[in-house]
């Protein structure tokens, strides 16, 4: 919701009455640093959302009934994300997705949480079918 707030008075940043009579330099130098507090605070949640991971790939690497390789992609991802995102902020958005692996650990999650449960509606339907 902040970030929201910070794209708000960017928007807002320019007009005449919101600014107190500043200069165009200093309303642009304004809408400049909103913007920018906006990218860092989309970072931030970032690593914030990112953090949930961390618990549910402990749990999908100790259940028996989740493959570990998922597990173990969600606990490293998580690393590898808020690693890049921090220590290499001027790296190009398309590089740090492509080394951050949690999406497509969560991508595979549910794929197979969709998949297991697809199979056993199907195993209930035929049971009560059948008899």
């Amino acid at each position: 919701m902040v970030n929201l707030l910070f794209h708000h008075a960017a928007l807002l940043a320019p007009s005449a009455s919101s600014t107190g009579g500043l200069g165009a330099q200093s309303v642009n130098g304004l809408v400049s640093m909103l913007l920018d507090l906006s990218d860092r605070g989309y970072t931030v949640a970032g690593a914030a959302l990112g953090l949930c991971l961390l618990p549910l790939g402990s749990l999908a690497y100790r259940s028996s009934r989740l493959p570990r390789v998922i597990g173990a992609l969600l606990i490293v991802g998580l690393g590898v994300s808020t690693l890049t995102a921090y220590a290499c902020p001027g790296l190009p958005e398309l590089v740090q997705q492509a080394l951050a692996p949690p999406p497509i650990a969560d991508f595979w999650l549910v794929l197979y949480l969709v998949a297991r449960a697809g199979r056993v509606w199907a195993s209930v339907l035929v049971r009560t079918w059948s008899g």
